[in-house]
């Protein structure tokens, strides 16, 4: 039951409240505070520390980066100019696929982060672009933390900006499975290659859906990066399939079986590939 709702003037004071009470939760948009199981069922919720009202909500491009606040929302990062430059544009792209207009206007960008569920439409992008987040830790330290490290270790320390590197010739493209317009991922991909005279120099990818957070796929990484595109699409696509499918182990829940999901996931991945290469002038 809630007992207590704190509202800090300043961020050092945010974590100072988290310092002393560690199994309060940090809250802005709210929409993820009542979700079923995250963070907690709502009835073992004893206290909110709100941010809403530290001034992190702002959207600045910055040499070679993006630097996007935490309580922006998911309909202000749809709709800045910014995300409309090529660099950043697979932003908007996974913005406008978080839910419902009325949901993006209350959700935020750190929220869905710090929500870390596996079918965050958020967070892929963010990983294959090699994010790192400002994060204040209850110590009183700050420090940059990449995205991977606090997806994986299930970090809750406060986040208190989002940094995304430009990259040049870098091709990203999202592919997601859904029942609904509206409904959360089954399944959803986000790869990004680096291409340079028709040959992938780098690649990255993530996929949520087929684990328990947004994982990093480096099996597969590894099998892309080296490889020639320029009319060789369909000889790879079977390979990068199969290596998807052995590497992903789904689980059987409500949403979906999981050899339902591992096939899911092979054959997105192969469409993200065809629609990257596309983006980088390979057909």
């Amino acid at each position: 039951m809630l007992q207590e709702f704190l509202k800090p003037r300043t961020v050092a004071e945010a974590v100072k409240f988290h310092d002393a009470n560690p199994d309060y939760f940090y809250i802005a948009g709210g929409s993820e505070i009542l979700a079923r199981g995250y963070p907690a069922v709502p009835e073992k919720i004893s206290g909110l520390i709100d941010i809403s009202g530290l001034g992190l909500n702002r959207i600045v491009l910055e040499e070679k980066a993006l630097r996007i606040d935490p309580i922006v929302t998911i309909q202000e990062l749809a709709d800045s100019p910014e995300t409309g430059k090529p660099h950043f544009a697979i932003l908007r792209e996974a913005a406008l696929n978080v839910s419902n207009r009325n949901v993006r206007n209350r959700a935020t960008v750190g929220g869905n982060i710090a929500a870390c569920k596996s079918c965050s439409d958020i967070i892929p992008p963010l990983l294959v672009m090699e994010a790192e987040l400002d994060v204040a830790f209850t110590c009183g330290k700050r420090a940059l933390v990449p995205i991977l490290e606090y997806v994986i270790r299930g970090e809750k320390d406060l986040i208190t900006a989002i940094r995304v590197p430009e990259r040049e010739n870098f091709f990203m493209a999202i592919r997601r499975y859904t029942r609904t317009a509206n409904d959360l991922a089954l399944v959803n991909v986000c790869l990004g290659l680096r291409l340079l005279d028709g040959k992938i120099k780098d690649a990255r990818l993530a996929m949520g859906g087929v684990a328990a957070t947004v994982m990093r796929m480096p099996e597969a990484e590894q099998f892309l990066t080296g490889k020639e595109l320029a009319g060789r699409i369909s000889d790879l696509a079977p390979a990068l399939r199969a290596c998807v499918e052995k590497t992903v182990h789904p689980l059987d829940d409500h949403r979906g079986k999981a050899w339902f999901k591992k096939e899911l996931a092979g054959g997105l991945v192969v469409e993200a590939l065809y629609l990257a290469a596309g983006k980088g002038g390979i057909l």
